[in-house]
């Protein structure tokens, strides 16, 4: 996303965070180590919810290795961003969606919000995925809002996947995803065991009329799905999710 606002692809005016699979004490300070080695000046984060205050089953957890302290600025932006009717904005959301959630009850004017970009949900009945089930009464909140919206779901995400063919045509040392190089090769490591069988299982494989509807990708045991990356193209790409259940 910073590398596509650099180039005027996008215009990046915000970066609200919150707790997701990681909580507030790790994602708070990851951005701001992001910012400073992209050399994003013109990018303040604002922090949000933390992903223990709203799982009840991790309040425990919270009580005895505290995270840090949930905060309304990240709605608060929201809100006051939503207040410029005259120049619509899109949300693209990658994590819970507490932050916007809490803006929609705060206040948050829908005339100055273009379309919301959520990324999670699950298409075939079974149980929610973890942005989704984080904080169910949000995301309820958020899908119920009368704001245009596009969730790409696990089904969606499914469709591709990032393997070591894929890594060794980076252009590097020259492109900047050089850097994320020994994480790249972490994830195709880990990945196909930890995620992917799990989300196999999402695609009904073993129910053959529901074959022709989502495509897992072909190299899904072979490497990661860059679920963040999926979800900003459906913002800059969303030509490639008109009909989002077929593979391309």
């Amino acid at each position: 996303a910073l590398a596509l606002h650099k180039r005027g692809i996008i215009d990046l005016q915000g970066i609200s965070i919150s707790g997701g699979n990681a909580p507030l004490q790790h994602t708070w300070p990851d951005i701001h180590r992001l910012l400073h080695h992209a050399g994003s000046k013109d990018i303040s984060p604002v922090k949000g919810y933390g992903w223990r205050s709203m799982q009840a089953v991790l309040w425990l957890l919270n009580y005895f290795i505290p995270d840090l302290e949930d905060s309304d600025d990240a709605s608060d932006a929201i809100i006051r961003r939503s207040r410029d009717s005259a120049s619509p904005a899109n949300i693209l959301m990658l994590g819970p969606v507490t932050n916007l959630a809490r803006a929609l009850e705060g206040g948050l004017d829908p005339r100055g919000i273009d379309h919301l970009y959520l990324m999670g949900g699950e298409m075939t009945g079974q149980p929610l995925d973890l942005n989704f089930r984080t904080d169910r009464a949000g995301a309820r909140t958020v899908i119920e809002s009368d704001i245009p919206k596009t969730i790409i779901t696990i089904q969606t995400c499914g469709q591709t996947a990032v393997t070591q063919f894929h890594v060794d045509l980076l252009n590097c040392p020259f492109a900047a995803a050089c850097a994320l190089l020994p994480k790249m090769r972490q994830q195709i490591k880990v990945m196909p065991q930890m995620v992917n069988k799990a989300v196999k299982k999402r695609f009904l494989e073993d129910r053959p009329e529901q074959d022709s509807r989502w495509k897992i990708s072909p190299n899904i045991e072979s490497g990661f799905i860059p679920w963040d990356i999926v979800a900003l193209l459906a913002i800059t790409n969303p030509e490639e999710f008109g009909e989002w259940e077929y593979h391309r």
